[in-house]
């Protein structure tokens, strides 16, 4: 069964339902608000404990579930508890049947995109896992980057589910697609967002940083604004000829982010004289 239709990815997109309305929403009080512990919930998320019939009911309601969303909840218990092969082949189809693409689809991509994109170490994640960290878990990635552990888990999660990563034969993440396409699917908020937090990495990198760990340069210029098309094309020109040189390295170590925001000082255009 693919780990999208799970009663884990399930509550994991329940809960970042709740964090795209409040970002400092935290997993302790999911839990408190459907009734569990901390812990309890953790195992559940992780796959270490199984949900049972039962609690499932409980937990719809404290969840305000609608009525679909009640379906798809009960079918996802009742096929991870059931031990015959012939039931849950049953329940898969029915879940398949509810599961139609565009219709009722268990997971928002543009909800996914939105996550990916809109922390600044969604990007950084995937670059790593499919570079020099291939064998990194949710805890490797947490130590690398500063995150939560469920913050690397959830990511990877979502990489998976926009189809940008998959594990090869070897059990390595591998990278579906070369580069990642930002379609229109992703609300402009979370294109917001992503500047804003890696505009804040910016900044702190220069009190923990030395000259000697980074790149930075800067430039004050006028021009006609009429150029801007032209500008565009000289900063991807610039962005592709750093990934060619991210291309050719041989000790791959670390992470990097590439930052280009050319923009205006003054407030008004100047007219013309």
């Amino acid at each position: 069964m693919e780990s999208k239709i799970s009663v884990s990815n399930f509550l994991k997109e329940k809960f970042e339902e709740k964090q795209l309305q409040n970002k400092n929403y935290s997993l302790r009080a999911f839990a408190a608000r459907i009734g569990l512990s901390p812990g309890g919930l953790v195992q559940i998320l992780s796959e270490k404990k199984k949900l049972s019939i039962e609690r499932s009911y409980d937990l719809a309601k404290k969840l305000q579930l609608t009525a679909e969303e009640k379906k798809i909840f009960y079918l996802l218990v009742e096929f991870e508890q059931s031990k015959k092969a012939e039931r849950k082949a049953a329940v898969l189809e029915e879940l398949t049947k509810l599961n139609i693409k565009g219709k009722n689809s268990f997971f928002d991509l543009g909800v996914d995109q939105f996550k990916v994109i809109s922390d600044w170490y969604g990007l950084a994640v995937l670059e790593c896992i499919t570079s020099y960290g291939k064998g990194f878990n949710s805890k490797d990635l947490a130590k690398h980057f500063g995150i939560t552990a469920h913050e690397a888990l959830m990511i990877v999660d979502r990489l998976q589910r926009l189809e940008l990563i998959e594990k090869n034969e070897s059990g390595e993440w591998v990278r579906i697609h070369e580069r990642v396409l930002i379609t229109s699917q992703v609300p402009n908020e979370a294109i917001k967002n992503y500047y804003k937090s890696v505009s804040k990495k910016s900044a702190e990198s220069y009190e923990t940083q030395t000259p000697q760990e980074k790149v930075s340069a800067a430039e004050t210029f006028s021009f006609d604004p009429g150029q801007i098309e032209e500008l565009r094309k000289l900063t991807d020109d610039y962005l592709n000829s750093v990934m060619e040189l991210s291309n050719r390295s041989q000790e791959k170590t670390a992470t990097y982010q590439a930052l280009v925001n050319v923009f205006r000082l003054n407030s008004n255009k100047k007219e013309k004289l």
